[in-house]
């Protein structure tokens, strides 16, 4: 009863960290999108981008912040190596969210910032579980040897697939602001 209401307590840290960083989230999206004029979906990886790193350093200091050892902070790599598992976590949950934004925006008729904030709720609890026991859980040298091994391929992978992205996404950008087009014109084309 005690490890439960524990665990409830620091699920209610990360709600609230994350609702920190998701206000932040919602705020620049809304300004990528409705102020700058960029494609909802392209706002959506840059502030990803630009927030993960808030995510990981306020749960590192608040939420999980017992499970900082003396041993995990001295070890070669020891917060790099979380901060690798946390953005593999983290990439994962944008996935979904950005899977979610997509559809009920596209397919739902929501409007995107309602999405966003549907799919935040939604990843809020897995991406929760999977830090909780993975990212701050028990660490294992041997796993902590593997991701050190394949780094180089892992940020090569991540790189690759931003760079698709970006090329997917580019084609969908209000760059015709000049010219007076609006979004559902350049759809079209």
């Amino acid at each position: 009863m005690m490890k439960f209401r524990h665990e409830l307590v620091r699920f209610g840290k990360y709600v609230v960290a994350s609702l920190g960083v998701s206000v932040l989230y919602w705020a620049s999206l809304f300004v990528w999108t409705d102020v700058i004029g960029l494609w909802y979906m392209a706002s959506a990886v840059l502030t990803a981008v630009l927030t993960a790193g808030c995510g990981f350093l306020v749960n590192n200091l608040w939420t999980w912040r017992e499970r900082r050892t003396a041993k995990t902070e001295k070890r070669t790599f020891g917060l790099t190596y979380r901060f690798v598992k946390y953005a593999i976590v983290g990439g994962l949950s944008t996935l979904l969210g950005w899977t979610l934004l997509y559809t009920l925006t596209e397919f739902g008729g929501l409007w995107y910032m309602l999405s966003s904030v549907i799919g935040t709720f939604v990843v809020m609890v897995a991406a929760f579980s999977a830090n909780n026991y993975w990212t701050w859980g028990k660490n294992d040298d041997r796993e902590m040897l593997w991701l050190l091994r394949w780094w180089k391929t892992l940020a090569l992978v991540a790189l690759l697939c931003i760079g698709l992205g970006a090329i997917l996404l580019v084609p969908h950008v209000d760059l015709a602001i000049s010219n007076g087009q609006t979004q559902e014109e350049i759809w079209a084309k």
